[in-house]
């Protein structure tokens, strides 16, 4: 039922605008580590500085999304998203035409302050138009969608800079974006669909008396930031502590990320087919999974394990992400945009800042790994039994 829901109803231009909105967009930000390498030549500034630069960004676009509410609320999901849309396809072209270091910060900044905008927008977009399970299946489906493009577009990217310079490749992405900012602004058909949207002083404090916001916001924070620190560290693991060839490295790094894929493919055809419990239930015994193996990784040194806990890791990813961003937006329309925009300020922020945290440890590359997977798991545990009493259903 909900299936063909899906399919001949909820699909619709507006939607098909949406998801190839959210695709492209993933594209230009996947765009900048393959691309960093030559524009951080062209532009004669190290390594380091461009690395800083994007860790600042990235810090901006964390804490913009709870600054994104009264805009969402004020103007509506479709007019925020279109509008984000739009700026950051300017500032794209902005980018090819920088000459700059300090030129190229201010707009890598305000490009991620858009995207911010465009993030909570999406997901509240998404989730008054689909329903709390349909909006699960898609967020899955997206998800899964977006770990194929990491694995097609940095090989695509780099082929076409190399023949066009990097310049007309933000350019062409740019006006892709801009083109799909209009398509969103044509398919808007008032704000029939955002209302209830309103400000509201209390919201931040009505949060916090909602058990799925609470609970889903607990999950999401605790396996994204597990995800991130293996997913960061994942190439220097193979290369620096199982001393694995370039090669064998690519070849892992590509499995890994068919892996995630397929993972959140299935996660979505899953919603369909298993109650909350039992998937809340499957994700968190695969993380607990996963931080045995790791401990046995620690100990052993040994490959095997090491890759047996992050593929444990990566399913506990798929099946949890989907759920917890679920619950959190499951509430009162009024509270939603608000809901969103705290749902993913706080999961990036705080699983960069984990990430960050773990980087400044003097230790074994496998024990951080070990201590942040298997904290994270504990932490998963309670979050489960916190569910289950919460919100069993």
């Amino acid at each position: 039922m909900c299936k063909s829901n899906l399919k001949h109803k909820t699909v619709t231009p507006g939607l098909r605008v949406v998801v190839a909105r959210t695709l492209v967009s993933a594209v230009v930000f996947d765009a900048l580590v393959p691309l960093s390498p030559l524009i951080a030549q062209d532009l004669s500034v190290s390594p380091a500085f461009f690395q800083g630069m994007l860790g600042l960004c990235l810090m901006a676009f964390a804490f913009s999304q709870l600054f994104s509410t009264p805009l969402v609320n004020r103007l509506g999901t479709s007019v925020s998203l279109a509008g984000a849309s739009v700026l950051i396809a300017l500032l794209c072209v902005a980018v090819a035409l920088s000459t700059s270091a300090l030129m190229l910060s201010i707009i890598f900044t305000f490009m991620f302050i858009a995207n911010a905008v465009a993030a909570t927008s999406s997901r509240l977009w998404l989730r008054q138009r689909l329903g709390q399970t349909t909006f699960q299946s898609a967020t899955a489906y997206l998800l899964s969608a977006i770990s194929v493009l990491t694995v097609i577009s940095p090989p695509t990217l780099l082929a076409a800079a190399s023949f066009w310079g990097w310049r007309w490749v933000f350019g062409v992405l740019g006006c892709l974006l801009f083109i799909i900012g209009l398509g969103l602004l044509a398919t808007h058909h008032g704000k029939a669909t955002d209302q209830g949207q309103q400000a509201a002083t209390e919201t931040q404090s009505l949060l916090g008396k909602h058990p799925k916001f609470i609970c889903g916001l607990l999950l999401a924070l605790l396996i994204q930031s597990a995800f991130t620190q293996l997913n960061l560290s994942k190439a220097f693991a193979l290369q620096g502590v199982f001393h694995l060839s370039p090669q064998a490295t690519g070849m892992i790094l590509s499995g890994w990320a068919a892996l995630v894929a397929a993972g959140f493919f299935f996660s979505g055809k899953a919603v369909t087919r298993f109650s909350d419990t039992q998937r809340l239930n499957a994700g968190s015994a695969s993380q607990c999974l996963a931080a045995l193996l790791m401990v046995a990784a620690w100990l052993h040194v040994n490959i095997y394990l090491y890759l047996a806990a992050a593929a444990a890791t990566s399913i506990a990813f798929c099946i949890l992400l989907p759920l917890a961003t679920g619950w959190a937006l499951d509430i009162d329309a009024s509270h939603q945009a608000k809901a969103s925009a705290v749902f993913g300020c706080i999961t990036v922020a705080g699983a960069g800042l984990l990430t960050w945290l773990g980087s400044q440890w003097n230790a074994p590359l496998l024990f951080t790994l070990m201590l942040v997977i298997g904290g994270c798991a504990v932490g998963n545990v309670f979050a489960c039994q916190l569910a289950r009493k919460k919100i069993a259903r």
